[in-house]
């Protein structure tokens, strides 16, 4: 009598190692579509001197330059304000140095992204802050890094406009603590060159010297992210 056709499968060949050819083939072929994957090309912009946003640039633009200009475009946004630049910097490290942060700074208890971080001043720390962002989205093409990064220097400038001066002199202190620049044995007196200057106040919105302007802010929001209500 003849075998009913497919009664008795082939045996699966196998490789060297074991694993069936088929399925070797087929996790490769992920491997390739997901590589395949366009990915476009981002950098930190200021959008009348106010604000940072993520836009597009050219495929071709270098990564080097990438980073140098969103470093650059984030010091130019607070470098208006009468504050210190180096103030603002240190409280978004207090904001973005946690293990909740979104990554690559954040991560495990632990171990979070942001302990990679080993350099000794700030402008080594905004660097820091600027690359781990780009190099994560560049590697594993997630841009919540950021997206993060993005809105936490926003809502540092916000929350300077708006006058938080104790809670920011918390996340100042934070900031080099968690960046490693300020042992925590040491005084805690905020150095002279990082403490709060208030921006003058127009009407219901306060103007810094060179004309930025800050819309009041809900604190509690604010608190709750961390970091601050996310940009629409």
């Amino acid at each position: 009598m003849k075998r009913a056709a497919n009664s008795c499968p082939e045996k699966t060949q196998q490789s060297s190692d074991g694993k069936p050819l088929s399925n070797r083939v087929s996790i490769n072929t992920l491997k390739v579509i997901r590589h395949a994957v366009s990915q476009k090309a981002l950098i930190l912009s200021l959008v009348n001197d106010k604000k940072l946003i993520v836009s597009p640039t050219s495929p071709t633009y270098p990564q080097e330059s990438i980073i140098r200009d969103s470093f650059t475009g984030i010091i130019s946004l607070f470098s208006q304000l009468n504050v210190s630049p180096h103030r603002l910097i240190y409280i978004a490290a207090g904001f973005m140095f946690q293990p909740q942060s979104a990554l690559p700074y954040g991560g495990s208890k632990r171990n979070p992204g942001y302990l990679e971080y080993t350099g000794r001043d700030v402008d080594s720390l905004l660097w820091f802050l600027v690359s781990a962002a780009f190099k994560w989205y560049w590697r594993y093409r997630g841009r919540e890094g950021i997206d993060f990064l993005t809105h936490s220097m926003n809502h540092t400038l916000l929350l300077h406009g708006n006058g938080e001066k104790d809670f920011l002199d918390e996340m100042v202190m934070k900031g080099m603590m968690k960046a490693g620049h300020l042992e925590r044995s040491k005084s805690t007196v905020i150095p002279e060159n990082l403490r709060f200057v208030r921006e003058k106040m127009d009407g219901n919105e306060f103007v810094s010297t060179n004309g930025v302007q800050f819309t009041p802010g809900r604190r509690k929001i604010l608190l709750d992210r961390g970091c601050g209500e996310p940009d629409d």
